[in-house]
């Protein structure tokens, strides 16, 4: 149990570096030229990322549930 709490703690620490770093991505491309064309790429990313996060949270959290639930059976 405590393994999957480290494990679930260090991937949120995972994403919020990579929003981070989208976020940079995206300040840096501002100075082009096409900038709503560079500012939709980032958005679908990020939305993406977004989706996919949720969806490993949603998976770790049943997960771990699942475990507490076989823990308190035994």
């Amino acid at each position: 149990i405590t393994v999957m709490l480290t494990s679930f703690i260090i991937k949120s620490l995972v994403v919020l570096v990579k929003f981070k770093l989208l976020r940079d991505e995206r300040l840096e491309y501002t100075s082009n030229k096409n900038i709503d064309e560079m500012y939709d790429l980032m958005n679908a990313k990020e939305e993406i990322l977004i989706r996919h996060h949720k969806q490993m949270l949603a998976l770790h959290l049943s997960l771990l549930i699942f475990v507490l639930f076989i823990a308190y059976i035994y």
